[in-house]
């Protein structure tokens, strides 16, 4: 995919991830739905996929950070029972010299059944305090924000720490439910 398409896909307003989950028999509580304490799972596979899109986990470590969760607030709009197909999409909303924020959505087909956010830092792995944003992380919302905007400075080396972009998320052709997740552009 080349930078235009790239632009393309987020002045449209795409997702910065999306992935599907299947719902568990031990996923279930005895209410016959998916239990709370699983929403937090895969929130954590969402995030942390997309956080590794970005820069891989052992470039984060060897580089002396990683980026932790600080708040996490759900909102259950349906329930979610066995047998549903789930697909989920990451928008990275905010990142500030110190916080960065996610807001996620849950479907079911194209229902919404849940939205979650969720805030955190990064911190020194020596310290274990906030430290300011990696240039990597930077650099990512910086492009984002000129995409959206229109801003002519955005340009394809604004890409480079950023891997493996694939504008198929939202593709009605592309089988959300194949276990592999999908980043899409931004």
């Amino acid at each position: 995919m080349d930078f235009v398409d790239i632009a393309k896909a987020i002045r449209a307003g795409k997702p910065d991830m999306a992935m599907p989950f299947q719902v568990k028999p031990y996923d279930i509580d005895v209410a016959g739905i998916v239990h709370n304490s699983v929403y937090h799972c895969w929130l954590d596979d969402l995030r942390c996929e997309f956080l590794t899109r970005v820069l891989s986990v052992e470039d984060q470590v060897e580089l002396g950070f990683i980026p932790v969760l600080a708040r996490t607030d759900i909102s259950y709009k349906r329930p979610i029972k066995f047998g549903d197909k789930i697909s989920a999409e990451l928008r990275l909303t905010n990142l500030g010299k110190i916080k960065w924020r996610i807001d996620c959505i849950f479907f079911v087909g194209s229902t919404v059944v849940t939205e979650a956010m969720q805030e955190g830092c990064v911190v020194d792995l020596q310290s274990h305090r906030p430290i300011p944003m990696p240039d990597s992380f930077q650099s990512y919302w910086q492009t984002k924000l000129d995409l959206l905007s229109g801003n002519a400075n955005a340009t394809s080396s604004s890409f480079q720490n950023v891997e493996s972009f694939v504008d198929s998320s939202v593709d009605s052709s592309v089988d959300m439910f194949s276990d592999q997740a999908v980043v899409c552009p931004v």
